[in-house]
Parts: structure tokens; sequence; C-alpha cells
């Protein structure tokens, strides 16, 4: 069950970059990719949100989805861009015999 109404985030086409279509990115805390377009709001957008740190830090952490084929640059771009030190992944590599990542 998702508990954002995908209209809340008001980006055409963001469902090409969402591995799951119930699972989306809480539109007050979700990471947004520096993008050279101002016209292109799909280039901003990454299936993350910011997760607050045990300090108070708003930003101290960044769940995501795994990177899919056609979001993997965006994926490193966030990383690059958040300077993200370490990338812990907490799922399987494969589910039902099918490859996630």
């Amino acid at each position: 069950m998702n508990l954002i109404d995908p209209k809340e985030l008001d980006i055409p086409n963001h469902g090409t970059k969402n591995r799951y279509k119930t699972i989306l990115p809480n539109p007050h805390s979700r990471v947004i990719l520096k993008s050279k377009s101002s016209n292109d709001l799909l280039s901003t957008y990454i299936n993350a949100n910011y997760i607050r740190g045990y300090l108070g830090d708003d930003k101290a952490y960044i769940a995501t989805q795994g990177p899919m084929v056609n979001t993997v640059n965006d994926f490193w771009q966030m990383a690059w861009q958040e300077e993200s030190p370490v990338i812990v992944m907490i799922t399987k590599l494969k589910e039902k015999n099918e490859v996630r990542v």
C-alpha cells in the first residue's frame, strides 16, 4: 500500500523511474537531482528520500530503490551530488529467481 498519491509528485512520466508503482518517494523529503535543464522535471527525479538521523540531522541518510538499467546514472549522480561516503544494500540480489540490481 502506498501512502503517497502519484499526483502529489507532479512530474510527468516519473513512473518510468520507479521499480514498483506502489512505492513512491515522499514529496516533502525526496532527493531532487540537480539538472542542467530547468524545463525537464523528469531529470530531477529519483525514487529516494532523505531520512533524519538520531542526532536530528534531516539529511543524515538516504533511502532509495535499487537502480534499474534506466536509472543507474541517476543513482550515481545522487551519490556524487549528496557526497554519500557509504552505500549499503539491505535487499537480496535476487528475488524469486530474478536479479534485482
